[in-house]
């Protein structure tokens, strides 16, 4: 993955033919004047996770943030997955994760079958007993 700096500077590698689809479609996003939103992901891997979790979106500490240009991502929270989507789109993949003034982007997948998980994927069907229950 290409990283991206977010700084005061504004820096941002340039595209090239080596850029991942995934950063070429996000910066499409931007340069098209999209609105775009990134969205915390909060991982739990147990009941008692997703209540923190629960407990922590709705206390405010981590929320989804308007993003209006690339350097935006600054404003992100340091070290926390988020999933990156504009507004006119329903669901995404694309996850951005800042470390210092860097920006990457993924995707995440299941653990168990590799399926790429997408910002509607239902989570918590397995913590629930339900088993993995796709959108795609």
């Amino acid at each position: 993955m290409n990283k991206y700096a977010a700084s005061a500077q504004h820096f941002i590698h340039p595209i090239g033919p080596d850029t991942p689809p995934m950063e070429v479609m996000v910066v499409g996003w931007f340069s098209a004047g999209f609105e775009v939103v990134w969205i915390p992901i909060f991982e739990v891997k147990d009941f008692n996770g997703a209540v923190q979790a629960l407990a922590d979106a709705q206390a405010g500490r981590i929320d989804a943030i308007r993003l209006h240009t690339l350097a935006d991502f600054i404003r992100i929270p340091e070290g926390i997955k988020g999933w990156v989507i504009p507004a006119h789109l329903e669901d995404t993949e694309v996850v951005a994760t800042r470390y210092g003034g860097e920006v990457t982007f993924g995707a995440l997948r299941h653990p168990h079958t590799g399926e790429v998980i997408s910002y509607r994927y239902d989570t918590e069907a397995e913590l629930l007993g339900r088993g993995p229950v796709s959108t795609n």
